[in-house]
């Protein structure tokens, strides 16, 4: 939700180079049974591309990240735009804690970073949600054993394990029958680079890039990444830009030049989509190109490419 209008209980501003970075937090004490809203605002030129905190390095600080919020890049006067997300931190016991220092990233058109802007860590005093109550809480008074239940039970209780455990064969024999289904399914389902180039295709077919701009960006892009999705096991369309970049950093999925292309290309995408960003309609079908370049570039080897090496060898010797 959009907090414009409340006040914070803290406010950090920082600038560098054009790009201004603003840390908001509502409060700086909390009870264990309370949470903690942190914001990170960015005002950059539109154009540019913004590398926000993630949930991981907001999480240093020994508090928890319960849920991240980010808000769509809105565009603003003198053509600069706004990115905004927040994080909904909880702690787990009383005590002192951090919320860290968070870096800010902006890149420029090539992908390469021009500017890093860096907050200052903020302290958060975290106190006991029994503070008042009495000092030494005093224990229940133990209830008397239980009585052995009689072998008329026991009987009965042996009876219903038997059951319990024949139900339990008959479901595992269930469960191992349908994942051998859902192997046999899979090995006829399309494979992902194939259905994502057929998806291209039918899209540099129709005609949607003259007649919506906008939801022609975004059917390219939830295109490539369905493929990531289903190539790579990574959930790619649930995840905003920034956080699948970090996902795919950490991975060897990609190489540094793919890497690079695919950021600059959801980028592109996110500016038509979020900032209304009006590229040439020469520019725009260059993404299909990009895209399709990325699936070649990313699909499994061929059958014959994964048999050279050893037919080289067999040749050599």
């Amino acid at each position: 939700p959009d907090r414009a209008g409340e006040e914070w209980g803290l406010e950090h501003a920082y600038a560098d180079r054009g790009v201004e970075v603003v840390l908001r937090l509502d409060r700086t004490g909390i009870t264990t049974a309370e949470w903690v809203l942190v914001e990170v605002a960015v005002l950059a030129a539109e154009g540019l591309t913004v590398l926000l905190p993630t949930a991981e390095q907001a999480g240093a600080g020994g508090l928890e990240v319960a849920r991240t919020h980010t808000v769509p890049p809105a565009l603003q006067e003198d053509a600069l735009v706004r990115w905004v997300r927040r994080f909904e931190m909880q702690p787990f016991l009383a005590g002192e804690y951090q919320v860290p220092g968070l870096a800010v990233v902006v890149a420029g058109d090539d992908g390469e970073p021009a500017v890093t802007i860096h907050t200052e860590p903020v302290d958060l005093t975290v106190t006991s949600v029994l503070a008042g109550a009495e000092e030494t809480p005093r224990l229940q008074e133990v209830a008397e054993p239980m009585p052995a239940p009689p072998r008329v039970g026991r009987l009965l209780l042996l009876a219903a394990l038997a059951i319990v455990a024949a139900g339990a064969a008959a479901a595992l024999v269930v469960i191992v029958r349908r994942r051998a289904a859902r192997s046999a399914a899979r090995s006829a389902v399309v494979p992902p680079h194939e259905a994502a180039l057929h998806a291209l295709r039918e899209l540099a077919a129709d005609d949607l890039l003259h007649r919506d701009l906008a939801a022609f960006h975004t059917a390219v892009a939830a295109i490539v990444r369905r493929y990531l999705e289903q190539r790579f096991g990574v959930r790619a369309p649930e995840r905003t830009t920034e956080e699948l970049m970090f996902i795919l950093a950490g991975g060897s999925w990609l190489d540094d030049p793919q890497r690079r292309a695919l950021h600059a290309f959801l980028a592109r995408c996110d500016q038509v989509k979020f900032a209304r960003a009006r590229p040439t309609e020469l520019a725009s079908e260059g993404l299909l190109e990009t895209a399709t370049d990325l699936v070649q570039a990313t699909r499994p080897p061929l059958p014959e490419q994964e048999s050279a090496p050893a037919k080289e060898s067999a040749r050599a010797v």
